[in-house]
């Protein structure tokens, strides 16, 4: 889990600097997406994992 949280903190960051956004906004936005995305995967693989 923190090598997603440093590579969305990066992807964030460079989000920012491309949008022209605040940087610290940005990154807080894209590691909660990212960790939303994350958790929600791994349960969808849990659950085709319990009943597969």
């Amino acid at each position: 889990f923190v090598i997603v949280g440093v590579s969305l903190a990066l992807l964030g960051w460079v989000k920012a600097n491309l949008s022209e956004q605040k940087v610290r906004t940005e990154i807080l936005r894209t590691l909660s997406v990212g960790y939303v995305a994350a958790i929600v995967a791994y349960g969808v693989g849990s659950l085709l994992n319990y009943y597969l």
